[in-house]
């Protein structure tokens, strides 16, 4: 018999990440929690970032960015908006941990899309260095 223990914030941030944001565009962001947790079918590693929303009308709405390192490749613009600099080949070499990324700060650009569920659905799809908590930016 299955058994668990569910939080209220954990509560709280799967409502919050079912809320749609209204206006496609660039928002400002905190992460406000990451965690690392083995991908069910092939046990590969997948890389979760908590996003919270700052400012406007969206302002502690949580989106989730979810990468694998199967393909490290889509991290990597995360990475760059944290600061995290090109090498000689161009491309990036980062370490992280939740000590280190929790409580920073970017602009991440939300689009819907519809999932293979054809259900409309929130993502997150560019990353770049944090500008302000002024809620919608140009889309």
């Amino acid at each position: 018999m299955p058994r668990v223990s569910i939080g209220s914030d954990d509560l709280a941030r799967a409502s919050q990440s079912r809320q749609p944001v209204s206006k496609v565009g660039w928002y400002s962001v905190v992460i406000a929690d990451y965690q690392e947790k083995p991908k069910a079918d092939d046990k590969s590693m997948n890389w979760m970032f908590f996003l919270k929303i700052l400012g406007g009308a969206h302002s502690g709405n949580q989106k989730l960015a979810v990468f694998n390192e199967k393909n490290p490749e889509y991290i990597g613009p995360l990475l760059m908006a944290l600061g995290a600099p090109k090498n000689a080949k161009g491309g990036v070499d980062a370490e992280w941990n939740k000590e280190a990324v929790v409580g920073k700060q970017l602009d991440v650009y939300i689009a819907r899309e519809v999932d293979d569920k054809n259900n409309e659905v929130d993502r997150v799809r560019e990353y770049r260095p944090f500008t302000g908590p002024n809620g919608v930016y140009a889309a």
